[in-house]
């Protein structure tokens, strides 16, 4: 506790949540829109492109079958 006014330290806890919650969907690498993906157990949040480069994949099925179909698409 910094010994702040309630209300300022509300409003600081507010931010950082939705600061966290922000984090989630950003590309560690890049900043572009990125989704939790993983690799041997390393869980990292990464656009398609920054996990192609790593090897790393989506952990959420339905994201994993969209990126799928994308580079399907684009190699057809």
């Amino acid at each position: 506790d910094f010994n702040v006014e309630p209300v300022v330290d509300k409003i600081i806890s507010d931010v950082v949540i939705a600061a966290e919650r922000k984090s989630a969907y950003i590309c560690e690498k890049s900043g572009k829109r990125g989704e939790l993906c993983s690799r041997t157990g390393w869980l990292r949040t990464l656009s398609r492109e920054e996990a192609k480069k790593d090897n790393y994949a989506p952990t959420n099925p339905k994201t994993a079958k969209y990126w799928d179909d994308l580079e399907k698409n684009s190699n057809s």
